[in-house]
This record gives C-alpha cells, sequence and structure tokens, in this order.
C-alpha cells in the first residue's frame, strides 16, 4: 500500500453511511455495490442539469460534471471524472481511474469510491482557474494499484 493510502486510511471517518462501517476501505466495501445491476453506457458521459442524480450506470468513457448539486451513486466510470467550477457534486459507491478537478468547487465528496489503475486519483488542479476548491471530503475510499505510465515524471503514486 502506498504511503498516500495509509496517510488516507488513518485520517477517514469509517462510519459513514456511504461505506466503511467501521472497517478500514478496501474492495469489500468501496466501489460498485455488489450484486448490483448496471446500466451500459458507451462513451463519455456528461451531466448538464442541475440537482441531477446518475446512478447504477457503467460509462465505459469519461464523466464529465458540468451542473451544481449532482449526486452520482454505484457508477462504474472507465476513463475518468472530470469537474470543472461546480458546486456541491457527491460520488458515492463509484469505481473510477481518476478525478480531475480544475477550478473553483465547492462543497465536493467523494464516499467509499474505489480508486484505481491511474497515475493519480483524485487531482486538484485549481491554479488553471485562479478558483479555490473548499469543502472537500474524501472517506471510506479505497485508493490502490496507482501506476506511473511510460517515462511520466510528474506521476503522483506516492
Amino acid at each position: 500500500m502506498s504511503g498516500f493510502a495509509r496517510r488516507l486510511q488513518r485520517g477517514v471517518n469509517h462510519q459513514s453511511q456511504g461505506g466503511g462501517g467501521g472497517s478500514t476501505p478496501d474492495a469489500s466495501n468501496t466501489g460498485i455495490i455488489g450484486g448490483s445491476t448496471l446500466t451500459p453506457y458507451s462513451g463519455n458521459y456528461t451531466v448538464t442539469t442541475a440537482d441531477a442524480t446518475v446512478q447504477n450506470m457503467n460509462i465505459t468513457g469519461s464523466l464529465t460534471i458540468a451542473a451544481d448539486n449532482v449526486t452520482i451513486h454505484n457508477v462504474q466510470i472507465g476513463e475518468g471524472l472530470y469537474l470543472t467550477g461546480y458546486n456541491n457534486a457527491s460520488l458515492s459507491r463509484c469505481d473510477l481511474t481518476s478525478a480531475w478537478i480544475d477550478g473553483a468547487n465547492v462543497g465536493l465528496t467523494f464516499d467509499a469510491c474505489n480508486f484505481h489503475d491511474a497515475e493519480e486519483g483524485p487531482h486538484m488542479q485549481i491554479w488553471d482557474n485562479g478558483g479555490n476548491t473548499s469543502n472537500l471530503t474524501i472517506q471510506n475510499c479505497y485508493f490502490h494499484g496507482l501506476v506511473a505510465y511510460g517515462s511520466s515524471s510528474n506521476a503522483h503514486t506516492e
């Protein structure tokens, strides 16, 4: 387990309703809920409606959140999550490879999500748009299989 994953596990609240239930986050209590039927969606999916809920889907491409107050629950995201300047997104029991958070985002929660097979987990890039990310909560999440691809010296797999 990476040092980053160990630090996150020590600092999380393992009692939230979304996942852990008092145990250390791992593949058995994060990500897609066992026995779920997921609706397949081929390609990239963009949420543009405020107050939308996306749940029980298997998205082969990326998921972009382009609206406020979006809830994502029990969704397999094949190629990453993108958020740019929208507020109050909540992701629970999701399986994803990466999350790019660019610009000002207020009120972002990841609960019981499974991050894997990427160079980084949630990537905060707030300097490009001059915004601030605040009220970010990462709890009960499992980070594993983070790898550096090719000769990338910018990978944060620690």
